[in-house]
């Protein structure tokens, strides 16, 4: 895990959405930053991992209006994932891809939420 993950990576929980607004497209995927605004205003602080197909062998820190989310590809994400446990992981807008990294670590102790917005399965 490279060493720009290893800095932000800090919580015990971890947001995946495929998507997050980014300065030059505020409008994208603008409910999930209304989301975690929400969590982190409530206390709730978590890594926040924006995985897709356009990230694929990128591992970034982006900040957007405050919140600072990692910008990476699957295969990162699942090298995340086995070497860091997380107690909670919340998916945001389920990938299938998700489910296949999910199946190749080990999450025996970690709760695991999906939140489907309905265009999204």
């Amino acid at each position: 895990m490279e060493e720009v993950v290893k800095q932000y990576c800090k919580n015990d929980i971890l947001i995946i959405t495929p998507n997050f607004p980014y300065e030059n497209d505020p409008n994208l995927f603008g409910f999930v930053y209304n989301k975690i605004k929400k969590y982190n205003e409530n206390g709730l602080n978590a890594d926040i991992a924006v995985v897709n197909d356009s990230a694929m062998n990128v591992q970034e820190i982006i900040e957007y209006r405050g919140i600072k989310f990692l910008r990476t590809g699957y295969n990162q994400l699942r090298d995340l994932l086995l070497e860091k446990k997380y107690k909670k992981i919340l998916i945001h807008c389920c990938v299938p891809k998700y489910f296949k990294i999910l199946n190749a670590c080990n999450i025996m102790n970690t709760q695991i939420f999906i939140y489907s917005y309905g265009n999204d399965m």
